[in-house]
């Protein structure tokens, strides 16, 4: 007897049954994988989400793990990769330091910190971004544009130290 679930053909056999869940949690992980990097942890959370009433918890994640470490053997899925993708994101999209460690922490990448990451002046790209946004400064500097300066810097994830320090050199390169 069979019957569809899940876009997939089952029969009684339960060895059938995983065959067929095996072949289609490997063919949506090549699917998630051509998109974009992802982290092992966004890789397992996705292909669970997706077949999750396909099968038993235990059958599912245990399919899952498999096809997991064998798309890591064959080098298809690595966290260092996935972090190197994070952080040309950050890098394109101005973010500071708390910001990017954010983002690496919700991609189960914490431990995976790009060399680049901790090799990067973060007070220099404080300064690039007050330039980018705001031109060099050329006459003195209100206390709200200050405020209003170092709230925009916090918002993209830098320290309160790195924005202090960044806008005292910004303001001192005019003078």
């Amino acid at each position: 007897m069979e019957q569809q679930q899940c876009g997939l053909m089952t029969s009684d056999s339960p060895d059938a049954a995983s065959q067929q869940l095996y072949q289609r949690i490997r063919i949506k992980a090549m699917s998630l994988l051509a998109g974009r990097e992802l982290s092992e942890a966004q890789l397992r959370q996705k292909l669970q989400a997706c077949c999750a009433e396909a099968a038993s918890a235990d059958l599912l994640a245990q399919v899952v793990a498999q096809v997991v470490e064998e798309f890591r053997g064959q080098g298809w899925q690595n966290d260092a990769r996935a972090a190197e993708a994070v952080w040309r994101a950050a890098q394109r999209q101005h973010w500071g330091p708390l910001r990017t460690r954010q983002v690496l922490q919700e991609r189960g990448l914490a431990s995976e910190v790009p060399e680049a990451c901790t090799e990067i002046t973060w007070v220099e790209a404080a300064i690039a971004l007050l330039n980018r946004r705001y031109g060099a400064c050329t006459s003195p500097v209100t206390p709200a544009d200050q405020a209003r300066m170092l709230r925009y810097l916090a918002g993209r994830g830098y320290t309160g130290g790195q924005c202090h320090a960044a806008f005292k050199r910004w303001t001192q390169a005019s003078v």
